[in-house]
């Protein structure tokens, strides 16, 4: 800025002089990152990104678990599980019991990417929160909301071609309004309002608290709770569902 003034006043360069003056009056930045454990980190890219993108991966598993709901219903796997020794809420049980275990497995790859190959394709590292913890705690209710959303999407679907197109493009609009795309603090005011519909928005959240905030245990519930709130209902719609079409 001094070398542009010194040049729209025709001067060649600026004086030894007051070079030296504006470089030894220069005030050093000392960074402190606050957090609420003590764990202190530099938030980066990474931070930000790995956690949002991999709510947005989980969620997608409503073509593949409601793609398959829409499959039993139409091969009549419902009518042949009432002839079992045992009741189709054991049958769902475990069929989202496979899925948590596939899901915990895809967030641990996810994660795993973006602590060791990340650094090695020049880009900042993910660094892991202070509470593991706390991060199983929300990744177990994210699991459990993305599962919760792909029944209910399987149950209501009449055919896989439904379950999948309106499956994919809501979770595209969910993560839209909920911050995955466009931080939330950028988005316009009545965007924020109504992006608490969204349980990607209370996911991210979750993330965010343990990753950007170094939170603990204590500090995640209030994004917890929503989650929950939201496969609860979920859950019940779906059971309601299937009991009027007598499918259960």
């Amino acid at each position: 800025m001094i070398e542009t003034l010194y040049s729209s006043l025709g001067q060649d360069s600026i004086s030894a002089d007051v070079e030296n003056s504006l470089l030894d009056s220069q005030s050093g930045i000392h960074e402190v990152t606050l957090t609420k454990s003590g764990y202190s980190f530099l938030p980066n890219a990474s931070q930000h990104n790995v956690p949002a993108w991999t709510i947005f991966a989980l969620f997608f598993m409503v073509i593949s678990l409601g793609s398959n709901m829409v499959k039993e219903k139409q091969e009549g796997s419902f009518v042949r599980i009432k002839t079992l020794p045992t009741s189709y809420f054991m049958a769902l049980l475990s069929k989202q019991i496979t899925y948590m275990v596939v899901a915990i497995v895809q967030v641990f790859v996810i994660f795993s990417i973006g602590i060791w190959v990340f650094p090695s394709l020049d880009l900042p590292a993910l660094n892991m929160p202070g509470s593991m913890w706390a991060l199983t705690l929300v990744t177990v209710f994210t699991a459990l909301s993305a599962i919760s959303y792909a029944i209910f999407i399987g149950v209501f679907a009449n055919t896989q071609e439904q379950a999948n197109g309106i499956g994919a493009v809501s979770v595209v609009i969910l993560a839209a309004i909920g911050g995955i795309m466009v931080p939330d603090f950028v988005m316009p005011s009545f965007i924020q309002k109504i992006m608490v519909v969204s349980p990607l928005h209370w996911c991210l959240e979750a993330y965010y608290e343990l990753f950007l905030e170094g939170g603990a245990m204590s500090d995640i519930y209030i994004s917890i709770v929503p989650l929950l709130f939201f496969s609860l209902i979920l859950q019940s719609f779906a059971i309601v569902g299937l009991k009027r079409k007598n499918l259960i």
